[in-house]
């Protein structure tokens, strides 16, 4: 069956089937497929707006120029 034409709100039932040799026992009003809209559900908010321009947050202290120094000095103190 074809249901490219419903429009929403459309609906096919039980008496708009045409099939032989078979036997519907529902009530003839009853809906096989109706067209709604669809809902829209909204995320909950989380205080804070991201911004797809804003810099990643820095979460670990990484070295400094000086310890970097130091451990350049200790590995030619080792050769």
């Amino acid at each position: 069956m074809d249901v490219s034409e419903l429009n929403l709100g459309d609906a096919i039932k039980v008496a708009d089937l045409k099939l032989e040799n078979v036997t519907i026992f529902n009530d003839e009003n009853a809906a096989i497929v109706s067209v709604v809209a669809p809902k829209i559900v909204e995320e909950p908010e989380t205080g804070e707006e991201e911004d797809e321009d804003a810099e990643p947050e820095v979460i670990g202290k990484g070295k400094s120029d000086d310890e970097g120094d130091e451990s350049e000095e200790k590995s030619e103190d080792k050769e």
